[in-house]
């Protein structure tokens, strides 16, 4: 798969407020690869348009098409939330975010390591099953 990530033509694009086309996640996910996240064990969880402010908006004021995504190193069991500019074609920001707790995260995990921490019940939702 190859991806140009060089143009800067935002196509099909009426409104500032429009979904991120095809086009515009693809070439989010390639300047990401071609930048911090150019190994093979990133995944990503979910790109999509970094909403404008409201009073760039109201004011008419000729606005960005920007994406937020977030992704998962699984080499290193850390995520990531990125900004891409998808004008210029570069990554704006990246920022790790806070890792779960390891009493946050025996909650997940089988129940013999429940048991081990300590912890014998699981949380159930409030809702029956199959609803």
């Amino acid at each position: 798969m190859t991806l140009d990530i060089e143009s800067s033509t935002v196509v099909g694009v009426a409104h500032p407020l429009d979904p991120l086309s095809r086009e515009e996640i693809s070439r989010a996910v390639g300047i990401l690869k071609a930048g911090p996240a150019a190994a093979e064990s990133f995944r990503f969880i979910s790109v999509e348009l970094r909403e404008p402010s409201k009073a760039d908006l109201r004011n008419g004021v000729q606005v960005v098409r920007e994406a937020d995504a977030v992704l998962v190193d699984r080499a290193v069991a850390r995520s990531y939330e990125a900004v891409v500019n998808l004008e210029t074609g570069t990554v704006d920001a990246w920022k790790q975010l806070a890792r779960m707790s390891s009493r946050r995260s025996c909650l997940m995990s089988s129940p013999s390591a429940r048991k081990r921490a300590g912890r014998t019940r699981t949380l159930s939702p409030p809702w029956p099953s199959g609803a």
